[in-house]
């Protein structure tokens, strides 16, 4: 899909000169969020250099994201962390250290990854040890109040001497489109051209202070349910029990396909969806990338720097004096999320989902 948004190159930094020979290495983001907002970044830089052979190191959990993007042409997987992370960097190069290598992820050991592998010329955003290790390093204080996306993407942009337009352009697989399909298909769902709004719900979060509480979203999924909805709910493995606890609580019982829809298949799941009720997390800027319209529960996060990208996306926030704190941990009984009642949330679902009931034909 594509938005509105574009950077532009930023004035006094200088492109790097063609390299006669040599691999051009893209360093992932490591979170799923992360990852999705540095897909346009990462297609410009495919573009730029679509002459030359374009990898994108990533950790595996991410990695699915980039296989199939437009002149990208391999995705190697790394290692999640330690000394091991430094190894796999230098296996998946194959002992052949890139001419170029980009750093998207803002942490010293992923500037160290390409540098230990020679990178010959290394770009990203300074830090006091990252720019020890960085040829050409951006300053830091140019992603103070941007989006996530913009930073990435400004970081691409100096590196192309290019504007980066915001796209993201997530292949299809066939067996993908399939497995949804299949999980439809088993749960009765219908496809298309139903007459019953059919709406997905990510009551899972890496933390409690982005969590709005399990009870809540049962009690809207029973709401929405009687109303006519079908609500689906979804999850990775590990918040199976979360999302059962959900399913338990809620009636008319949803739809559960947690641990069911790897990266791919999710995004496959989310273009059926009418609507999307979703925690800041990862899986809501996967939504928000295929133009699902959502609305994004805000709690700690700061949704000027990660908030859900187009205007299908609408964020709802519960304004206390210390919300964004963007911390895991809550001292003060996650009274951001707390404050964001059942009833306020139902009134905008339905906003956006309510249809008007056909008339009734005389005869």
């Amino acid at each position: 899909m594509r938005l509105e948004g574009i950077v532009q190159p930023p004035p006094g930094i200088q492109p790097p000169e063609p390299f006669a020979d040599g691999t051009i290495a893209i360093r992932a983001p490591n979170w799923i969020g992360d990852a999705v907002l540095a897909i346009p970044a990462v297609a410009a830089l495919a573009d730029r250099f679509a002459d030359r052979t374009v990898l994108v190191l990533a950790r595996g959990t991410v990695a699915p994201l980039f296989v199939g993007l437009p002149r990208i042409d391999s995705v190697l997987r790394i290692a999640d962390g330690g000394a091991e992370r430094l190894a796999s960097v230098r296996r998946a190069l194959d002992g052949k250290p890139p001419a170029l290598g980009v750093v998207f992820p803002h942490s010293f050991g992923t500037a160290v990854e390409l540098a230990a592998a020679g990178t010959r010329t290394l770009w990203g955003y300074g830090g006091p040890l990252r720019k020890l290790v960085l040829d050409v390093a951006l300053p830091p204080r140019w992603l103070a109040g941007r989006h996530r996306w913009e930073s990435y993407a400004l970081l691409a942009a100096a590196v192309t001497g290019r504007p980066v337009v915001e796209r993201y352009p997530l292949a299809r697989g066939p067996g993908d489109v399939a497995a949804a399909d299949a999980l439809f298909d088993q749960a009765g769902l219908p496809r298309g051209g139903r007459e019953r709004p059919l709406v997905g719900f990510v009551p899972g979060a890496h933390a409690d202070s982005r969590r709005w509480p399990a009870a809540r979203f049962a009690e809207l999924a029973s709401r929405l349910g009687r109303r006519g909805a079908r609500v689906v709910l979804f999850g990775s493995a590990a918040e199976r029990s979360l999302v059962a606890r959900v399913a338990a609580a809620a009636d008319p019982a949803p739809v559960d396909f947690s641990g069911r829809t790897p990266l791919p298949v999710l995004v496959e799941c989310f273009r059926r969806l009418d609507f999307l009720v979703t925690n800041d997390t990862g899986p809501m800027h996967l939504a928000a990338a295929v133009g699902t319209p959502l609305l994004d529960l805000c709690g700690a996060a700061n949704e000027v720097v990660t908030g859900p990208r187009g205007s299908a996306s609408e964020v709802v926030v519960h304004p206390i004096y210390c919300r964004p704190c963007v911390k895991n941990a809550c001292a003060y009984n996650l009274g951001c999320m707390a404050g964001i009642g059942v009833d306020r949330v139902e009134a905008l679902v339905r906003a956006r989902i309510d249809r008007p009931v056909p008339a009734a034909i005389d005869g």
